[in-house]
């Protein structure tokens, strides 16, 4: 994904939130939420209808026909799941979908932009996603703007990330990083940026939750590049041009 190409999406994700004041990190986070909730309902209610289906005897070939078709598609979604990664990165990061709509439509001198344009200007730092994740700030910014604009959006972050499959029913950002192997999540979420999310997390996996401002107070090129990339190199600075001129 050429720089030339962000630069012209954020000019009219500028145009189009342009003398608004709605579109702030509150309502983003709402919209999510609210999003994710009914999603997570959606699902349990269908593990609901399947345990009571598997519990009640069928009398109908139609209907035996159509719970064994549904078995079937559910084999062949897990079977495309990524394997978790066995060599987790601290170079690999996984940006939730609140942090990455901020960055896309809360301007330059939001604490997102900040922090994703780290990741975007240091070509060795890999950004994972899932299809969920992109799916679920796609439809925020959807909500928020036009469709249209969600979809270049989309598009140009299909082209920058590293994409990873995880189950489902699985939280997108948490399930990415267990997947992809990152080791950092930024996430305005402050449940999952709690000390007992945080110690739950570890127990499972290496990994650490902070929203964008904390990351970017932390992020060390210099050592990361030495630890990472090369021991013997010094650090030649920031290796991409920003996504904005």
């Amino acid at each position: 994904m050429k720089t030339d190409a962000w630069s012209t999406l954020f000019e009219r994700a500028a145009d189009a939130t342009d003398g608004r004041n709605d579109i702030t990190q509150t309502r983003i986070t709402r919209i999510l939420d609210d999003r994710r909730k009914k999603r997570l309902e959606r699902s349990q209610e269908s593990d609901h209808q399947t345990n009571t289906e598997s519990e009640t005897p069928d009398h109908e070939g139609s209907t035996s026909a159509e719970s064994a078709s549904t078995r079937e598609s559910q084999a062949e979604s897990e079977s495309s799941i990524t394997e978790p990664a066995t060599d987790p990165m601290p170079t690999s990061i996984v940006v939730d979908a609140d942090v990455l709509v901020a960055d896309f439509l809360c301007g330059s001198e939001s604490n997102a932009r900040q922090a994703v344009e780290i990741l975007w200007t240091h070509s060795w730092m890999t950004l994972f996603a899932s299809d969920p994740l992109l799916t679920d700030a796609e439809a925020v910014i959807a909500t928020v703007t036009t469709d249209q604009l969600a979809r270049e959006w989309r598009s140009h972050m299909t082209d920058w990330c590293s994409i990873v499959t995880h189950p489902s029913a699985d939280h997108p950002a948490l399930s990415t990083a267990y997947r992809g192997g990152a080791m950092h999540i930024l996430s305005f979420d402050d449940r999952l940026q709690s000390a007992q999310a945080g110690a739950s997390l570890r127990g499972q996996f290496p990994v650490s939750v902070r929203d964008p401002a904390a990351y970017a107070a932390i992020f060390s090129p210099e050592r990361l590049y030495s630890a990472t990339v090369s021991e013997t190199d010094t650090y030649p600075g920031p290796d991409r041009a920003p996504r904005v001129k």
